[in-house]
């Protein structure tokens, strides 16, 4: 299946779509990817080619194949406390800015939930010194990494890659089978939730946020999906707060929203009102 070829008409009106439903955009360089995920759908929905699913896409109501879809081409790649000092200086910043706050945390593309497990226990690990309550919700576009991140089931291999020893032993469960949950002290502070970013939270979480991680996000999207996400989150974001985004990331071209403020080897972006 791997082996057909997608012309570069095809992959347009296939890449289109995608865009449409999901602000991500694939330029024909991903052709090679574009093939590789999508050829499952071609086979489940008995398609003959890669033209034909264009035509299915273009003909039937996203509502039908948007999930498979997004559910295929999204990357999805992450890790408990990814890069690191995000979480480590997070708890300087929390610190610092928020002493004795009820936080209201976002976190955008949060996929299986590496990441708010990885939120809550550095916010465990400082709670004895800055006093605060907090909740984080996390959100994906992928229905499918969403229930994944409800079950709180990890393998261990993702327990022994990214969690300290340390932390695996104070916030973490084995189960029966092997694998691991994040403990209830860890979890309950948590919720997840479906949504596009792209388009807006639909779902009314919270009115404002004091921290969002939008990490590896924004390098998915054209520049004007960019600047509409920035814009978008700068206004679900409450005074004083702070965004934070991932290595490759900046606010080049939007300091008029945000402004730098480094924590050792972490940049964070605190909100600006005009």
């Amino acid at each position: 299946m791997n082996d057909q070829t997608v012309t570069e008409l095809t992959f347009y009106r296939i890449r289109d779509r995608i865009h449409e439903i999901s602000g991500i955009f694939l330029g024909y360089e991903k052709e090679y990817l574009l093939r590789q995920r999508l050829s499952g759908i071609i086979r489940d929905k008995n398609l003959e080619n890669f033209e034909a699913l264009a035509d299915y896409l273009e003909k039937n109501n996203p509502n039908g194949w948007k999930n498979d879809v997004i559910s295929a081409i999204t990357v999805n790649e992450t890790s408990f406390f990814r890069d690191s000092h995000p979480f480590m200086n997070l708890q300087k910043l929390v610190q610092n800015e928020f002493p004795g706050r009820a936080l209201r945390i976002l976190s955008i593309g949060c996929a299986n939930g590496q990441e708010p497990v990885s939120i809550s226990i550095a916010l465990q690990e400082c709670n004895t010194n800055c006093g605060i309550s907090y909740r984080i919700y996390g959100v994906d576009i992928d229905i499918k990494v969403i229930e994944a991140a409800r079950k709180n089931i990890y393998r261990k291999e993702e327990i022994l890659r990214g969690v300290p020893p340390s932390f695996r032993e104070k916030y973490f469960v084995q189960n029966p089978g092997g694998d691991y949950s994040a403990s209830d002290g860890i979890f309950y502070w948590i919720q997840y939730h479906t949504e596009n970013i792209v388009h807006g939270l639909e779902h009314s979480i919270e009115k404002e946020y004091d921290i969002v991680f939008l990490r590896n996000v924004l390098i998915y999207f054209k520049p004007e999906t960019r600047e509409r996400v920035l814009q978008y989150v700068h206004s679900i974001m409450a005074k004083g707060s702070f965004l934070i985004l991932g290595a490759s990331e900046n606010i080049f071209g939007y300091n008029h929203l945000f402004a730098s403020v480094i924590y050792d080897k972490s940049i964070f972006y605190r909100k600006l009102y005009e």
